[in-house]
């Protein structure tokens, strides 16, 4: 991936040899670089359709998987297989093993809501509706459809740039 050449190397001896090693210590100020190149920038919301997963998106979008980083970078996804959309026979298998089946997971109450949607006691007067276990993961995860994401005419910009916003 384009993003970890421009990291600096550290080299390693390992009993009579050196090995250059890519520090991947070095943290990028992607969100300075953001904040001060605003007006030159567009971010874009995206919705991620058919569970695509990072790389697919940057080749939709930009017709390389050079920049999948500045996706996970732009919505601070540190994990794909935890930050990321997930498939639904996935999501399945994940209940199934937490809650020993989906049927558990719909009669596990894990939130209760006054009318307007605020969370709530258990034992408050105000109850209005709960949420169940099921419905949790399952709106957590819809949720993480929708991204954003560099416009396509200002991306090649962000990766060129990416050199100066390294700092160890």
């Amino acid at each position: 991936m384009y993003y970890f050449q421009e990291f600096p190397k550290t080299t390693y001896r390992v009993g009579s040899q050196s090995i250059d090693i890519v520090d991947i210590t070095v943290r990028v100020k992607l969100l300075d670089y953001i904040k001060n190149s605003r007006n030159n920038l567009t971010i874009i919301d995206y919705e991620i359709e058919n569970q695509k997963r990072p790389e697919e998106v940057s080749f939709e979008l930009y017709e390389t998987y050079d920049y999948t980083w500045t996706i996970l970078i732009l919505n601070d996804i540190y994990n794909v297989y935890s930050d990321w959309i997930k498939p639904q026979e996935l999501i399945d298998k994940e209940i199934i093993r937490e809650y020993g089946s989906i049927e558990n997971a719909n009669k596990t109450i894990v939130r209760y809501l006054d009318k307007d949607g605020y969370e709530i006691g258990a034992t408050s007067k105000n109850r209005h509706s709960v949420e169940t276990a099921f419905e949790k993961i399952m709106r957590e995860n819809e949720a993480k459809k929708m991204i954003k994401v560099f416009d396509p005419a200002v991306v090649f910009r962000v990766q060129s740039d990416l050199k100066e916003y390294i700092t160890i």
